[in-house]
């Protein structure tokens, strides 16, 4: 009886995990479109940077560039 408990307690935990995992990954995609869309006039100007930067992965420094611009 004791490993069923452990193994319900496991499937909690899990699914909690899942949740969290979903709702943090939302919320990141959620604040990077927003950042894009309030720089949109410099994600015009330099589309060829933002691809690169994605490509590169250094998706921060261009925004921090695009801060400092």
């Amino acid at each position: 009886m004791k490993i069923l408990k452990l193994l319900v307690v496991k499937k909690k935990v899990v699914a909690v995990v899942v949740v969290v995992v979903v709702v943090v990954v939302v919320v990141v995609v959620v604040v990077v479109i927003t950042i894009m869309q309030s720089c949109n006039f410099g994600y015009l100007k330099h589309m060829s940077a933002y691809r690169l930067a994605v490509n590169s992965g250094a998706l921060i420094q261009f925004l921090v560039a695009e801060k400092n611009d």
